[in-house]
């Protein structure tokens, strides 16, 4: 790392994890499905639960839905995301 690169300088922190081998495995995985850096797809995967936070707080729930088949309609189920309150701040 050249002085230019420190965190300091760039405004970046380094995040380490602890992930099971098949977590890993999983992550890796879709990483290359998507074609993305393990970096690319950690931004994506924020970007994603940013937006499913922000839609909780609005009272939203997040789901799928096949194209024109309202009836194919899943929600997802996620304690974290049960614990976002309504009207809650950015």
């Amino acid at each position: 790392m050249s002085d230019d690169d420190t965190p300091a300088k760039t405004g970046k922190v380094r995040v380490t994890i602890d992930l099971r081998r098949g977590q890993m495995d999983e992550y890796e995985k879709m990483a290359s499905e998507c074609g993305l850096t393990p970096q690319e797809l950690f931004n994506v995967a924020m970007t994603l639960y940013q937006w499913a936070v922000k839609e909780s707080r609005k009272g939203r729930r997040i789901g799928s839905v096949i194209p024109n088949d309202l009836e194919s309609l899943e929600l997802i189920e996620m304690p974290a995301l049960a614990r976002v309150r309504p009207g809650g701040s950015d």
